[in-house]
């Protein structure tokens, strides 16, 4: 039997990172950042129409949960505009 592995442990820490109670959100520089860093983000954000993700891309966002708010208000009042 093999002894036991005694490499320290090392927890990868991202310096954009922010608690939020006991949930851990991560957050990012821009939303350029966030769309390289998260596959997710990344789907969502190419099934918008060109002209919203052109409008999210000038905003401050830095997290997916902000994308999804920020691209739901965004398309509801291009969908008023267009009534």
């Amino acid at each position: 039997m093999a002894p036991p592995c005694h490499r320290p442990y090392i927890l990868p820490i991202c310096l954009h990172t922010k608690c939020r109670g006991d949930k851990m959100d991560q957050e990012h520089v821009c939303l350029t950042d966030l769309l390289d860093q998260d596959l997710t983000a990344y789907e969502y954000f190419q099934t918008l129409p060109p002209q919203a993700r052109r409008k999210l891309l000038e905003r401050e966002i830095t997290s997916f949960e902000q994308l999804q708010s920020e691209a739901a208000q965004l398309l509801r009042s291009q969908e008023m505009s267009a009534e």
